[in-house]
């Protein structure tokens, strides 16, 4: 933007309290040294994820992963063929306000429910949910107090004005978003509160996650558009009664979420192995030519 038009400098960001957790690392120095970043194969950035589902052979998790699998080939060979032509998905296959199908976010924002991390920010539904986040810490519950003198903030999305972003300015009539905007976009919400009904935190916390939220051009469309809203509040003001929520609330103890991916020790980030990969599509009887293909693609580098 600084390049484009000189005039407008200097331009100050400020992402911290909404960065996805993945990216995190990247913006404690300051400035954000985001050249250290660089864009992996998409199992990758869930290879914790898939292990907890590989152990579990959970069937519909399996299906999940599957389905996830075939969107990422699909998705290839969309951003390889940008330059020639505009491959796009059917609208019920997308998350909303994004071109990226539905079981791709989906399977990341379970993995963020469950402390992996990921692209996303979780979101809620749910006001009481909000105020429980903005104000304890996580692991404990206790309130979180002003140690430094920032404030609170809680965030309100409207998540049809994100919806109308994605049409206006990434993939619509007229839209002028670079062709590989256009293929992959820089929004999307994953709505999982009834996803999977064993999965007791999603549903507990009213939730889903926003994709997008390391970008600064998603931060100036968002705000442009008015799609989101910020209410900061002092922490020294917070009694502990703006919520009857607690932690058992929206961390159930029951889950059985939390033994397939067990957030407390989770299962390794290392990328996967194509042995690993290969004894899931065994399980789940994916048929061999299909299967020599994934493994081909995962040897690659594609997925």
């Amino acid at each position: 933007m600084e390049n484009t038009a000189p005039g407008i400098n200097p331009i100050h960001v400020l992402l911290d309290a909404v960065v996805p957790s993945t990216f995190r690392a990247y913006t404690r120095a300051k400035p954000a040294q985001w050249d250290q970043f660089h864009l992996a194969p998409p199992l990758d950035y869930i290879a914790g994820p898939c292990r907890a589902i590989f152990a579990s052979r959970d069937r519909p998790l399996g299906e999940l992963l599957l389905s996830a699998i075939d969107f990422m080939l699909i998705d290839a060979i969309r951003l390889g063929q940008t330059g020639k032509a505009r491959i796009t998905l059917a609208a019920h296959m997308l998350a909303p306000g994004s071109t990226v199908a539905k079981e791709v976010l989906d399977l990341i924002s379970i993995a963020q429910h469950y402390e992996y991390g990921s692209l996303m920010v979780d979101v809620s539904t749910s006001i009481d949910a909000s105020v429980w986040f903005a104000t304890r810490e996580w692991k404990t519950g206790k309130m979180v107090g002003g140690r430094d003198g920032s404030p609170g903030v809680i965030y309100r999305v409207d998540a049809k004005k994100i919806e109308g972003i994605l049409d206006r300015h990434i993939s619509g009539p007229g839209a002028m978003a670079p062709p590989a905007s256009q293929a992959m976009g820089i929004f999307g919400l994953a709505d999982i509160r009834h996803r999977f009904t064993f999965l007791d935190r999603p549903r507990s916390q009213h939730g889903g996650s926003l994709l997008g939220m390391e970008n600064v051009v998603t931060h100036f469309l968002m705000h442009i558009n008015e799609a989101i809203e910020a209410f900061p509040f002092d922490h020294s003001s917070v009694t502990g009664s703006e919520t009857t929520y607690s932690r058992d609330t929206i961390c159930p103890p029951s889950d059985r979420g939390v033994e397939i991916f067990r957030p407390e020790r989770q299962y390794s980030a290392d990328p996967l192995l194509v042995s690993e990969l290969a004894d899931f599509l065994t399980w789940m009887d994916v048929e061999s030519p299909k299967a020599q293909h994934y493994l081909g693609m995962r040897k690659a580098g594609v997925i």
